[in-house]
């Protein structure tokens, strides 16, 4: 919605049989950009990015398929770091995972488990959020059914800037894509 009035309709895709789960969306305000991330039958999650005319940027691009499934995705964007989080739990395990994914969807590092020990009776919905500062991001789980907890991600990779120099004081100095820099 653009001062009142709806924006472009973003396309519809037909994907086959899939099981229902949410699909993780996330704005990207350096871009004007949407990402989607979906899964598809608890084998993949796909990832596709909307410009602001409601198009897509690229094809889908397959962000998650582990040996041991995927479902779920949450996801958040670092204005700070330009790049996502994708947080999503396994569908043969008990386990839930996290994977930073840079402006295109691709993604950076290899994927962290979001417990120090997998729970007995599994993890589920692992809602992101990013700091608006800090190259860093909360995932909060649903562990067993019956209670939450939290770990804090720090980015792999900061995609903001090149690192500032060793001189550099002050705090727009330091992180001039903070504070208005490229």
């Amino acid at each position: 919605v653009e001062q009142g009035a709806p924006g472009p309709v973003l396309p519809a895709q037909r994907l086959g049989n899939i099981i229902p789960a949410r699909p993780g969306v996330a704005y990207n305000r350096r871009a004007g950009e949407w990402m989607v991330n979906y899964a598809i039958n608890g084998a993949s999650i796909h990832s596709v990015i909307y410009k602001p005319d409601g198009t897509r940027r690229g094809q889908d691009v397959v962000v998650a398929a582990p040996a041991d499934g995927c479902g779920v995705p949450f996801l958040a964007y670092s204005h700070a770091t330009n790049s996502h989080l994708l947080a999503y739990h396994s569908w043969a395990t008990t386990d839930a995972y996290a994977q930073e994914l840079d402006p295109d969807g691709a993604p950076i590092g290899e994927r962290a488990s979001v417990n120090a020990a997998p729970p007995v009776l599994g993890t589920f919905y692992t809602p992101v959020a990013a700091s608006t500062d800090a190259a860093e991001y909360l995932v909060v789980m649903v562990k067993n059914w019956n209670w939450l907890a939290g770990t804090i991600f720090e980015s792999e990779m900061d995609l903001r800037c090149p690192p500032p120099p060793p001189w550099s004081r002050s705090e727009s100095n330091r992180y001039p894509c903070l504070y208005g820099g490229s």
